[in-house]
């Protein structure tokens, strides 16, 4: 098949037409193309070339949009590397234990199926939005008023009939927590809490 000569050196989207090329097994013209942006060279068969110059469609450069997909995923890799970690994730691995309290103390209060909720949430215990909602409004709190990572302490709420908030919650050893319990009285030869 003849070559066309007139498509020599014709901009087709990012590909510039550079020379002629061998013919394929079928007989069909071909041409090296070579991108404007990254320089890969390419061979393409005349037709498609036609084809595409006579529709005005562009040919894009798979190695540049491979090049451009590795830098963007380069890039969102570095960004979230360097990403500074949520506060909440970065409290909780400080203070692990701080952090389990946290938890257990709204399991205490809103989960049905915690063995102690009959003694918190049951009897409508719960935890001011303030802490519910915030690991770190609690951290910070709790470090201010007395607790010590290294220590063993307690959170020890100061009305035992209370919610958990600032106002009527301290940090206590356990003997201390211990004497601030609700005492079992006896109802019709029953143990009850009062």
């Amino acid at each position: 098949m003849e070559k066309d000569l007139s498509i020599l050196n014709k901009t087709i989207g990012d590909f510039v037409v550079i020379a002629e090329a061998p013919s394929d097994n079928d007989g069909n013209a071909m041409w090296q193309v070579k991108c404007m942006k990254c320089g890969y060279t390419k061979t393409v068969r005349g037709t498609i070339i036609r084809r595409h110059l006579r529709n005005g469609i562009s040919m894009n450069c798979f190695a540049c949009k491979r090049f451009r997909c590795l830098m963007k995923r380069k890039a969102k890799e570095e960004r979230k590397a360097k990403a500074i970690r949520p506060e909440r994730s970065v409290l909780k691995d400080q203070y692990p234990l701080l952090y389990y309290t946290w938890q257990n103390m709204k399991r205490r209060c809103y989960s049905s199926s915690h063995p102690k909720y009959k003694d918190y949430g049951a009897r409508g215990i719960s935890i001011c939005n303030e802490w519910h909602f915030s690991f770190p409004a609690f951290c910070k709190w709790s470090l201010s008023n007395g607790y010590k990572p290294n220590i063993k302490l307690s959170i020890d709420r100061i009305n035992n009939d209370g919610n958990y908030e600032p106002s009527n919650c301290r940090w206590t050893d356990y003997s201390t927590q211990a004497k601030n319990k609700r005492h079992p009285t006896r109802v019709n030869g029953s143990s009850q809490r009062s």
